[in-house]
C-alpha cells in the first residue's frame, strides 16, 4: 500500500511540477487575486455610478450618450456615463479570470493536501527502491 501511494504521489508531484509558482501563494494573495478580478469586472459599472453622483452634484439633470450635459464638469460626467458601455467586455471576462482563478485555487489546495499526507506518512520523495 505504501508503495502505490508513493508511486501515486510522485506521480501527481510531476503533474504539479509546472504549477510551481503555486506554492508561493497564500489565502492572503488568492483572496487579492479576486478581489482584483472583481474591481476589475465592476470597474465601469463603478464608473456609472460615479457619473451619476457627480451629475446630481453638478447639477447636471439627465445624463445621457447623446449629449454632453451643460453644466461644470459636464464632459467628465459624460465620459464616465460612457464608459460604462465597458461592461459588456468586463463583466464576461473578469467571469473567465474568476473561473481561471478558481481553477488554480483547487489545484493549489490539491498541493497543499497531497504534501501534507505525504509528511503524516513520513514520505520523503525517494521512489527508488
Amino acid at each position: 500500500m505504501a508503495l502505490q501511494y508513493a508511486k501515486f504521489y510522485a506521480f501527481l508531484q510531476a503533474a504539479l511540477r509546472t504549477l510551481r509558482f503555486l506554492s508561493r501563494f497564500t489565502w492572503r494573495r488568492w483572496l487579492i487575486v479576486y478581489a482584483a478580478i472583481g474591481l476589475f469586472a465592476s470597474s465601469p459599472l463603478i464608473s456609472v455610478l460615479v457619473a451619476s453622483i457627480l451629475a446630481s452634484a453638478f447639477g447636471c439633470g439627465t445624463v445621457n450618450e447623446a449629449s454632453v450635459p451643460d453644466c461644470p464638469g459636464g464632459e467628465l460626467v459624460s465620459i464616465l456615463f460612457i464608459a460604462g458601455w465597458l461592461a459588456l467586455v468586463t463583466i464576461p471576462v473578469g467571469f473567465l479570470l474568476f473561473v481561471a482563478a478558481f481553477g488554480l485555487t483547487l489545484l493549489w489546495l490539491l498541493q497543499a493536501a497531497v504534501l501534507r499526507q505525504a509528511q503524516k506518512r513520513g514520505y520523503t520523495g525517494n521512489t527508488s527502491r
